[in-house]
Protein backbone atom coordinates (compact mmCIF):
# COMPACT_ATOMS: atom_id res chain seq x y z
CA UNK A 1 0.00 0.00 0.00
CA UNK A 2 1.31 3.44 -0.95
CA UNK A 3 0.86 5.61 2.11
CA UNK A 4 0.10 9.30 1.56
CA UNK A 5 1.46 11.36 4.45
CA UNK A 6 0.47 15.01 4.14
CA UNK A 7 1.49 18.03 6.21
CA UNK A 8 -0.86 21.00 6.02
CA UNK A 9 1.17 24.20 6.06
CA UNK A 10 0.67 27.94 6.45
CA UNK A 11 2.24 30.03 9.17
CA UNK A 12 -0.81 32.24 9.50
CA UNK A 13 -3.63 31.40 11.89
CA UNK A 14 -7.27 31.34 10.88
CA UNK A 15 -6.74 30.15 7.29
CA UNK A 16 -8.89 27.04 7.64
CA UNK A 17 -6.08 24.53 8.10
CA UNK A 18 -7.79 22.61 10.93
CA UNK A 19 -11.18 22.82 9.23
CA UNK A 20 -9.60 21.35 6.11
CA UNK A 21 -7.93 18.54 8.08
CA UNK A 22 -11.27 17.64 9.67
CA UNK A 23 -13.41 17.69 6.54
CA UNK A 24 -10.96 16.19 4.06
CA UNK A 25 -10.22 13.31 6.44
CA UNK A 26 -13.96 12.76 6.88
CA UNK A 27 -14.60 12.73 3.14
CA UNK A 28 -11.61 10.44 2.49
CA UNK A 29 -13.12 8.00 4.97
CA UNK A 30 -16.52 8.18 3.27
CA UNK A 31 -14.76 7.28 0.03
CA UNK A 32 -13.38 4.14 1.64
CA UNK A 33 -9.90 5.17 2.77
CA UNK A 34 -8.41 4.48 6.20
CA UNK A 35 -7.24 7.80 7.64
CA UNK A 36 -5.15 8.91 10.60
CA UNK A 37 -5.23 12.55 11.67
CA UNK A 38 -2.32 13.75 13.80
CA UNK A 39 -3.13 16.99 15.61
CA UNK A 40 0.05 18.98 16.29
CA UNK A 41 -1.76 22.19 17.25
CA UNK A 42 -2.06 22.79 20.99
CA UNK A 43 -5.40 24.55 20.44
CA UNK A 44 -6.68 20.98 19.80
CA UNK A 45 -9.65 22.11 17.70
CA UNK A 46 -9.30 19.15 15.35
CA UNK A 47 -9.04 16.75 18.27
CA UNK A 48 -12.14 18.13 19.99
CA UNK A 49 -14.07 18.08 16.71
CA UNK A 50 -13.24 14.50 15.73
CA UNK A 51 -13.06 12.66 19.06
CA UNK A 52 -16.04 10.66 20.28
CA UNK A 53 -15.60 12.17 23.75
CA UNK A 54 -12.50 14.36 24.01
CA UNK A 55 -12.56 14.73 27.78
CA UNK A 56 -12.94 11.00 28.43
CA UNK A 57 -10.83 9.60 25.56
CA UNK A 58 -7.97 12.09 25.64
CA UNK A 59 -7.75 13.94 28.95
CA UNK A 60 -8.95 11.30 31.39
CA UNK A 61 -7.46 8.32 29.54
CA UNK A 62 -4.17 10.10 28.90
CA UNK A 63 -4.22 9.22 25.19
CA UNK A 64 -2.65 12.08 23.28
CA UNK A 65 0.52 13.02 21.47
CA UNK A 66 1.41 15.01 24.59
CA UNK A 67 1.34 11.84 26.69
CA UNK A 68 3.29 9.94 24.04
CA UNK A 69 6.08 12.51 24.00
CA UNK A 70 6.34 12.37 27.79
CA UNK A 71 7.36 8.71 27.51
CA UNK A 72 10.51 7.16 26.08
CA UNK A 73 9.25 3.79 24.90
CA UNK A 74 5.69 4.23 23.63
CA UNK A 75 4.52 4.55 20.03
CA UNK A 76 1.79 6.03 17.80
CA UNK A 77 -0.47 2.99 18.05
CA UNK A 78 -0.43 3.14 21.87
CA UNK A 79 -2.15 6.53 21.83
CA UNK A 80 -4.39 6.52 18.75
CA UNK A 81 -8.11 6.80 19.50
CA UNK A 82 -11.33 6.24 17.56
CA UNK A 83 -13.42 9.12 16.26
CA UNK A 84 -17.04 9.66 15.30
CA UNK A 85 -16.13 8.42 11.83
CA UNK A 86 -15.25 4.71 11.98
CA UNK A 87 -12.57 5.03 9.27
CA UNK A 88 -10.84 8.06 10.82
CA UNK A 89 -8.43 7.55 13.72
CA UNK A 90 -6.85 10.34 15.71
CA UNK A 91 -3.63 11.07 17.54
CA UNK A 92 -4.99 13.91 19.61
CA UNK A 93 -3.43 17.10 20.91
CA UNK A 94 -3.86 18.91 24.23
CA UNK A 95 -3.25 22.39 25.56
CA UNK A 96 -0.11 21.03 27.22
CA UNK A 97 1.53 19.98 23.96
CA UNK A 98 3.71 23.09 23.77
CA UNK A 99 5.28 22.14 27.12
CA UNK A 100 6.96 19.16 25.45
CA UNK A 101 8.85 21.26 22.91
CA UNK A 102 11.82 21.91 25.22
CA UNK A 103 12.28 18.17 25.68
CA UNK A 104 12.18 17.71 21.91
CA UNK A 105 14.70 20.51 21.29
CA UNK A 106 17.09 18.97 23.82
CA UNK A 107 16.95 15.51 22.29
CA UNK A 108 19.77 14.17 20.07
CA UNK A 109 17.46 14.05 17.01
CA UNK A 110 14.83 16.77 17.54
CA UNK A 111 13.38 16.56 14.01
CA UNK A 112 12.75 12.80 14.06
CA UNK A 113 11.04 12.33 17.42
CA UNK A 114 7.74 11.50 15.71
CA UNK A 115 9.32 9.34 13.01
CA UNK A 116 11.05 7.31 15.71
CA UNK A 117 7.66 6.60 17.35
CA UNK A 118 5.95 5.67 14.06
CA UNK A 119 5.49 1.95 14.58
CA UNK A 120 4.64 -0.79 12.08
CA UNK A 121 0.98 -0.92 13.12
CA UNK A 122 0.46 2.71 12.10
CA UNK A 123 2.60 2.29 8.99
CA UNK A 124 0.53 -0.59 7.66
CA UNK A 125 -3.03 0.49 8.47
CA UNK A 126 -3.61 3.90 6.90
CA UNK A 127 -3.95 5.06 3.30
CA UNK A 128 -3.71 8.71 4.38
CA UNK A 129 -2.05 10.36 7.35
CA UNK A 130 -2.82 14.07 7.73
CA UNK A 131 -0.81 16.37 10.00
CA UNK A 132 -2.67 19.42 11.27
CA UNK A 133 0.03 21.91 12.24
CA UNK A 134 0.21 25.06 14.39
CA UNK A 135 0.39 28.58 12.93
CA UNK A 136 3.96 29.37 13.89
CA UNK A 137 6.95 30.19 11.70
CA UNK A 138 9.41 28.18 13.75
CA UNK A 139 7.97 25.06 15.24
CA UNK A 140 9.65 21.74 15.93
CA UNK A 141 6.38 19.89 15.40
CA UNK A 142 6.13 21.14 11.82
CA UNK A 143 9.70 19.98 11.21
CA UNK A 144 8.84 16.54 12.58
CA UNK A 145 5.73 16.29 10.42
CA UNK A 146 7.63 17.26 7.27
CA UNK A 147 10.34 14.65 7.90
CA UNK A 148 7.63 11.98 7.89
CA UNK A 149 5.66 13.36 4.94
CA UNK A 150 5.81 12.69 1.24
CA UNK A 151 3.50 15.66 0.53
CA UNK A 152 2.91 19.16 1.87
CA UNK A 153 -0.24 21.18 1.21
CA UNK A 154 -0.54 24.96 1.46
CA UNK A 155 -3.85 26.23 2.81
CA UNK A 156 -4.50 29.87 1.92
CA UNK A 157 -7.30 32.12 3.13
CA UNK A 158 -9.00 34.33 0.54
CA UNK A 159 -10.10 36.74 3.25
CA UNK A 160 -6.55 37.62 4.29
CA UNK A 161 -3.73 38.21 1.81
CA UNK A 162 -1.23 38.09 4.69
CA UNK A 163 -1.48 34.30 4.60
CA UNK A 164 0.61 34.53 1.42
CA UNK A 165 3.41 36.55 2.97
CA UNK A 166 4.93 33.67 4.94
CA UNK A 167 5.32 31.40 1.90
CA UNK A 168 9.00 32.25 1.22
CA UNK A 169 9.90 31.37 4.80
CA UNK A 170 7.88 28.16 4.71
CA UNK A 171 9.46 27.20 1.38
CA UNK A 172 12.88 27.54 2.99
CA UNK A 173 11.86 25.40 5.97
CA UNK A 174 10.56 22.67 3.66
CA UNK A 175 13.67 22.75 1.46
CA UNK A 176 16.00 22.67 4.48
CA UNK A 177 14.14 19.69 5.97
CA UNK A 178 14.16 17.83 2.65
CA UNK A 179 17.89 18.37 2.12
CA UNK A 180 18.89 17.84 5.74
CA UNK A 181 17.06 14.54 6.03
CA UNK A 182 17.39 13.34 2.43
CA UNK A 183 13.64 13.10 1.93
CA UNK A 184 11.43 14.03 -1.02
CA UNK A 185 8.38 16.12 -0.11
CA UNK A 186 6.11 16.87 -3.05
CA UNK A 187 3.82 19.94 -3.10
CA UNK A 188 0.10 19.39 -3.51
CA UNK A 189 -1.61 22.26 -5.39
CA UNK A 190 -2.59 24.95 -2.89
CA UNK A 191 -6.14 25.11 -1.57
CA UNK A 192 -7.91 28.46 -1.23
CA UNK A 193 -10.42 28.69 1.61
CA UNK A 194 -12.91 31.30 2.82
CA UNK A 195 -13.63 32.41 -0.74
CA UNK A 196 -16.47 34.88 -1.38
CA UNK A 197 -17.50 35.29 -4.99
CA UNK A 198 -18.79 38.83 -4.45
CA UNK A 199 -15.67 39.93 -2.56
CA UNK A 200 -12.96 41.68 -4.61
CA UNK A 201 -10.29 40.66 -2.09
CA UNK A 202 -11.06 37.00 -2.66
CA UNK A 203 -10.43 37.36 -6.39
CA UNK A 204 -7.29 39.41 -5.72
CA UNK A 205 -5.91 36.69 -3.44
CA UNK A 206 -6.69 34.04 -6.06
CA UNK A 207 -4.83 36.06 -8.71
CA UNK A 208 -1.86 36.42 -6.37
CA UNK A 209 -1.93 32.69 -5.67
CA UNK A 210 -1.71 31.93 -9.38
CA UNK A 211 1.54 33.89 -9.46
CA UNK A 212 2.98 32.84 -6.10
CA UNK A 213 2.13 29.15 -6.54
CA UNK A 214 3.15 28.96 -10.19
CA UNK A 215 5.33 25.92 -9.47
CA UNK A 216 2.96 24.10 -7.10
CA UNK A 217 -0.27 25.12 -8.80
CA UNK A 218 -3.60 25.78 -7.11
CA UNK A 219 -6.58 23.47 -6.91
CA UNK A 220 -9.60 24.00 -9.09
CA UNK A 221 -11.72 23.45 -6.01
CA UNK A 222 -12.18 26.49 -3.81
CA UNK A 223 -13.70 26.38 -0.33
CA UNK A 224 -16.44 28.96 0.02
CA UNK A 225 -16.92 31.05 3.16
CA UNK A 226 -20.42 30.24 4.36
CA UNK A 227 -22.51 30.54 7.48
CA UNK A 228 -22.84 26.75 7.57
CA UNK A 229 -19.10 26.10 7.88
CA UNK A 230 -18.82 28.71 10.61
CA UNK A 231 -21.68 27.12 12.52
CA UNK A 232 -20.24 23.63 12.08
CA UNK A 233 -16.87 24.79 13.41
CA UNK A 234 -18.48 26.55 16.37
CA UNK A 235 -20.29 23.31 17.23
CA UNK A 236 -17.11 21.22 16.78
CA UNK A 237 -18.58 19.22 13.92
CA UNK A 238 -17.37 18.26 10.48
CA UNK A 239 -19.53 19.81 7.77
CA UNK A 240 -20.68 16.31 6.80
CA UNK A 241 -22.13 15.85 10.27
CA UNK A 242 -23.65 19.30 10.36
CA UNK A 243 -25.25 19.51 6.90
CA UNK A 244 -23.80 17.59 3.95
CA UNK A 245 -26.17 19.35 1.51
CA UNK A 246 -24.33 22.66 1.81
CA UNK A 247 -22.16 24.22 -0.88
CA UNK A 248 -19.07 24.01 1.31
CA UNK A 249 -19.58 20.26 1.76
CA UNK A 250 -19.53 19.95 -2.03
CA UNK A 251 -16.40 22.14 -2.12
CA UNK A 252 -14.56 19.85 0.28
CA UNK A 253 -15.70 16.83 -1.69
CA UNK A 254 -14.22 18.35 -4.85
CA UNK A 255 -10.97 19.21 -3.05
CA UNK A 256 -10.74 15.69 -1.65
CA UNK A 257 -11.24 14.17 -5.09
CA UNK A 258 -8.47 16.37 -6.49
CA UNK A 259 -6.22 15.37 -3.61
CA UNK A 260 -6.78 11.66 -4.24
CA UNK A 261 -6.12 12.01 -7.97
CA UNK A 262 -2.95 14.00 -7.35
CA UNK A 263 -1.58 11.50 -4.84
CA UNK A 264 -2.29 8.59 -7.18
CA UNK A 265 -0.17 10.19 -9.88
CA UNK A 266 2.68 11.41 -7.67
CA UNK A 267 2.99 8.57 -5.14
CA UNK A 268 4.02 5.48 -7.06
Amino acid sequence: MNQNIITLVCNKGGVGRSTTAQNVSWKLAELGYEVLVVDLDSQANTSITLALDYEQQVIQAGKSITNMLNTTDRFFSDFIINTRNPKVDLLASTLMLDNTENNINNSPSPNTILADRFDSIAKQKYHFIIFDTPPRKTDRFIHNALVMSNFYWYIVSAENRWSLDTKPFMDKVINDIAKGHSVVIEPIPALITKFRKANKLSHLVREQCQILFEEEGIMEATIRDTTQIRKASAMYKAIYEFDRRTDVAKDYESATTELIDYCKVHNK
